[in-house]
């Protein structure tokens, strides 16, 4: 697809393009950038404080805009934001994904399976535990009760976020220039009254766990014994990951940017390596090459069906794809239908009632920015939905994300291995949110037809910005222009912004960002998706399904001798099946009614429900 002219692109000094004819370079028609356009507009007068007010660039944006193409001494362009840009020439999704390297994880998973040599037998996590020595068993029964209410999620998750949006939007738009404040009181004090109703303490838990980790270390493994040696590894992280939680809680009380940046590199890790990041350039080179963000925001009008059509009739597809017609309660419904399920399967294999103490608790609440499956929270295992109308379309998308995904990849963790899902999983979720985005994109694909966007890339951009020292509005600045080279319209392209950069920034307390250091956790959509699909393609799959767990986490699982049919919760598309039961007969009933209301005039060939 031709690229629109958006403009000139905005910039900004962190990453220099390789000079013309470099290695890896693409060298522009004459008289045009690298997007095709013509020369860039001269550069607006440096002057004016950084941080003051916006420059209006009435060249870029638009004379009436409130977003500045160009800001008075920062005036820097998508090249020097990001690097040179590839030509990608995809025209899919699939094509884009085979034009991605293959990545390190997925090869050293190859190489285990292709490895000489016995497995470990597997058998459920259960009947396993009868091999390992005493203190490694204790130490599993144990953490459950210890951390079940660490939520990191919840604790990072800055006071009152809708309402910091909405005044940073609003000033920014009235061109002010400030740097957002975060507090932590809320989350920090909730996880503080939960554990102080179970009679305990953060302080409490850190000293148990410093204790049984220092026992779990000390402990020895005979040689020979690839299951007592693996589990030792597993609590071990554990451990570290449970004491991190608790450096984080001492640092956002504390106001001590430098315990919250090492727990944080603890749970997620640090810096983002140069493969994603030359991942994400590509990615966003067919972005920006397909203008994909042009049709975000745009309703589907009654009646009009897409481009390209799936598995659905036009007009069934049309209808589900409108705005906002299916409630938040209705979701819910859907996935209690899908939970009932999922508990009746495990019921009819083991032969046991589902522990109810396992069972998540669905809650409608908008202190949920978007619908989230916690396994661990103050409050124990829960799903959050915000009190949002969606289109029936989005909320199939979501129900297999989250349900068919996520709540399923924890469900078979915890029976099959214990350590891999939910109170003993780890928090570093790459593997997670690939495994989620790849079949997310796989469904509408079949259903609808979509060639889905991609995981999007401006999370990478964004830690590495960040841990490079860039304050939260220069971030902020540069994902906004960033989506908007992508074809985004400007509103959506601030509060996508907003939340990109937010969520690199949570557990910040100065964002001015003086520490030089990320929220790192959200590089994992993108390499998640990566990893996941190049795994599938494979016929490896079920070592992702079989756990959630760190970057190794299928490879160790790969150990094991076992395959897709040994999964407790096989992938059975039950988000597909609850379409069929009850979506599809009331989406299909309000077409009817529809047609009968319109004067009994039936839909044109091709057309029918």
């Amino acid at each position: 697809m031709k690229v629109k002219d958006k403009g000139t692109p905005p910039q900004m000094p962190h990453l220099r393009a390789p000079e013309p004819g470099a290695a890896g370079s693409v060298a522009p028609a004459p008289g045009h950038d690298v997007f095709g356009r013509g020369e860039p507009a001269p550069h607006a007068d440096a002057e004016g404080p950084r941080a003051s007010r916006v420059g209006l660039d009435t060249q870029g944006a638009g004379r009436n805009s409130v977003f500045a193409f160009r800001v008075r001494g920062e005036d820097r362009g998508v090249e020097d934001l990001i690097g040179r840009l590839p030509r990608v020439g995809a025209d899919s999704i699939h094509a884009l994904l085979a034009k991605l390297p293959l990545q390190t994880e997925v090869k050293r998973i190859m190489a285990a399976q292709a490895a000489p040599g016995p497995r470990i037998p597997y058998r459920p996590f259960e009947a396993m535990k009868a091999d390992l020595p005493m203190p490694f068993v204790e130490a599993l029964e144990r953490l459950p009760a210890l951390t079940a209410r660490f939520n990191p999620v919840e604790l990072y998750t800055a006071d009152d976020v809708a309402a910091l949006k909405e005044r940073f939007l609003d000033d920014y738009k009235a061109g002010i220039r400030e740097n957002p404040r975060f507090e932590y009181t809320q989350g920090v004090a909730k996880l503080r009254a939960s554990l102080a109703r179970d009679g305990t303490s953060p302080e409490a838990i850190k000293a148990e766990l410093t204790e049984l980790r220092a026992k779990i270390a000390a402990h020895p493994v005979a040689e020979g014994d690839d299951l007592a040696g693996l589990m030792k590894q597993a609590v071990l992280r554990k451990l570290d990951d449970d004491l991190s939680t608790v450096l984080l809680l001492e640092g956002l009380e504390g106001r001590e940017e430098g315990k919250v940046k090492a727990a944080l590199t603890t749970k997620y890790g640090a810096g983002v390596d140069d493969a994603l990041y030359d991942a994400a350039k590509v990615v966003f080179g067919y972005l920006v090459e397909t203008q994909a963000h042009a049709s975000e925001g745009k309703k589907a009008k009654e009646g009009e069906a897409a481009p390209v059509q799936g598995n659905l009739p036009p007009a069934l597809s049309a209808h589900l794809s409108k705005g906002e017609s299916m409630s938040a309660a209705e979701f819910k419904d859907a996935v209690d239908w899908m939970l009932g399920r999922y508990y009746a399967a495990y019921e009819a294999k083991s032969g046991h009632a589902f522990p109810a103490a396992l069972k998540y608790r669905v809650e409608l609440d908008d202190s949920y920015s978007a619908i989230d499956v916690r396994d661990k929270s103050s409050d124990g295992p829960v799903i959050g939905i915000p009190d949002k109308a969606r289109s029936p379309k989005k909320y199939l998308e979501l129900l297999r994300h989250e349900i068919d995904m996520h709540a399923r990849q924890s469900m078979n963790g915890h029976f099959m291995f214990g350590f891999a899902g939910g109170a003993l999983k780890v928090d570093e979720e790459t593997w997670y949110e690939g495994l989620a985005k790849h079949n997310e994109i796989e469904l509408m694909r079949e259903m609808f037809g979509d060639d889905s966007q991609p995981t999007m890339p401006y999370f990478t951009f964004a830690i590495r910005m960040a841990e490079e020292g860039k304050s939260f509005l220069e971030v902020f600045d540069a994902m906004a222009k960033l989506r908007m080279a992508a074809g985004s319209s400007e509103k959506l392209a601030l509060s996508n912004a907003w939340n990109a950069t937010y969520r690199v920034f949570r557990g910040h307390i100065d964002t001015a960002n003086p520490d030089a250091y990320a929220m790192p956790k959200d590089q994992a959509y993108l390499r998640g998706w990566m990893l996941q699909a190049q795994l599938s393609e494979r016929g490896l799959s079920h070592l992702n399904e079989a756990g959630i767990g760190p970057l190794d986490g299928p490879e160790l699982l790969s150990r094991f001798d076992f395959g897709p049919e040994d999964l407790m919760f096989p992938d059975v598309n039950l988000t597909q099946a609850w379409f069929e039961e009850v979506l599809r007969p009331k989406a299909e009933a309000e077409l009817a009614a529809k047609a009968e209301g319109a004067g009994g005039a039936r839909p044109a060939p091709g057309q029918e429900p």
